[in-house]
């Protein structure tokens, strides 16, 4: 964010020391004397993270210069780029992880929609029908007022037959969350930051 003022605050060093002093002067530095290099950040810094695969760290980071690379080395040598490209250029595959080593999230939004965009809406139908239902939606509509198991019972069976219509078949999808899965990792990833903000 200071990149800017620094540069500024360098330059005017620079034209103090090398070229407002005469050449008498003890204090002059040589024009043609080495600058110190700037290690000054940038928004790549941002996106480097170490993780540990097969006992070693790696530094995980999104390589832009890594393509100018094969691009020199392409036009000198005979490279298949297309060859190239169809393998990892990293330790993780970017399609299941973020530049940081987390792991990607779907949008099941998206999928949602995606499906119900590809299917036109049908009022009425005939012939043999199935219908999917959305368990915890249905248990978080809940008022509240059943007291007892058995009326929770009822007012889900009262619901799902509202919703399933004249169906078939009628599926209820609840969350599972089992031990070994996607969202198993991603809860011990979101505890583990929430740990570090802490």
């Amino acid at each position: 964010m200071n990149a800017q003022k620094i540069g500024e605050e360098l330059y005017q060093t620079f034209k103090r020391e090398h070229l407002e002093k005469t050449a008498a002067d003890p204090d002059r530095v040589d024009f043609f004397v080495t600058m110190k290099k700037q290690q000054l950040k940038t928004f790549g810094d941002m996106c480097k993270k170490k993780v540990k695969c097969k006992g070693k760290e790696l530094m995980l980071r999104a390589d832009r210069i890594l393509f100018g690379h094969m691009i020199v080395v392409a036009q000198t040598i005979q490279l298949d780029l297309k060859d190239v490209l169809s393998h990892l250029l990293g330790p993780i595959p970017w399609a299941l992880a973020e530049g940081d080593g987390s792991l990607r999230k779907t949008d099941k939004a998206k999928l949602m929609k995606n499906v119900a965009d590809a299917v036109p809406v049908v009022e009425s139908f005939s012939g043999r029908s199935a219908c999917v239902i959305n368990g915890m939606s249905i248990v978080q509509k809940l008022d509240g007022n059943q007291w007892t198991f058995h009326d929770v019972a009822k007012t889900l069976l009262k619901r799902v037959l509202q919703e399933a219509g004249k169906s078939d078949r009628v599926d209820i999808v609840f969350d599972v969350y089992r031990d070994v899965s996607i969202k198993d990792a991603e809860r011990v990833g979101l505890v583990s930051d929430s740990i570090i903000l802490l």
